[in-house]
């Protein structure tokens, strides 16, 4: 069986999670739909959402922010379906719609996004946290004030040792560990860390 995740948005924010589940061995190895659009859940909340592996090889998880707050809601993807695992606050700066894609490391120990808030400072920040898959619980919120300008993308590097994002004109390499930051322009390259 395959399941898939699908979200309802308005404005900025979503409303509603849906799923839907496929046997991808019938119909000749062709597939079939044996439910689709099951709606889970309804709230409001940040557009980015990100997903990894269960430390039991077969599960997952999926995380996503509720809008203008710090809590994280935790769905348990299983074979069975989807299921509302827990809700967390991330003692972390919230704002309303502007929460990038949230990304955890390839060895799913690692969360992180970032957040840009309005006004007259205009300040971006980088929020990392420790991610415990066996429970499903985030810890060690640490926040990194970075440029002025819109964030754009995230990624972590191959180890989970550095978290990318970048602005408009820097390219911003954390240290997942000290957490110290190393900047580049864009115009002068940039030599990637593992």
């Amino acid at each position: 069986m395959h399941h898939s995740l699908d979200v309802s948005t308005s404005h900025w924010f979503v409303k509603e999670l849906f799923s839907s589940t496929i046997d991808i061995i019938s119909n000749g190895g062709l597939g079939s739909v044996l439910n689709k659009n099951t709606l889970f859940c309804t709230d409001s909340f940040n557009v980015g959402f990100a997903s990894t592996k269960h430390a039991n090889g077969v599960d997952w998880w999926i995380a996503i922010q509720k809008d203008s707050s710090d809590e994280i809601l935790l769905f348990l993807f299983q074979n069975s379906g989807v299921s509302f695992h827990s809700k967390q606050k991330l003692y972390v700066p919230s704002v309303s719609e502007n929460v990038s894609q949230m990304v955890f490391s390839n060895q799913g120990n690692k969360f992180a996004y970032h957040i840009y808030t309005y006004g007259t400072m205009n300040q971006n920040y980088a929020l990392l946290f420790d991610f415990d898959r066996c429970t499903g619980t985030f810890s060690n919120p640490h926040q990194t004030l970075l440029d002025k300008g819109y964030l754009w993308g995230d990624a972590f590097s191959a180890s989970g040792n550095y978290f990318y994002t970048c602005s408009r004109n820097y390219i911003f390499q954390i240290n997942t560990t000290t957490y110290a930051v190393d900047t580049v322009p864009y115009t002068m390259g940039f030599n990637r860390q593992v």
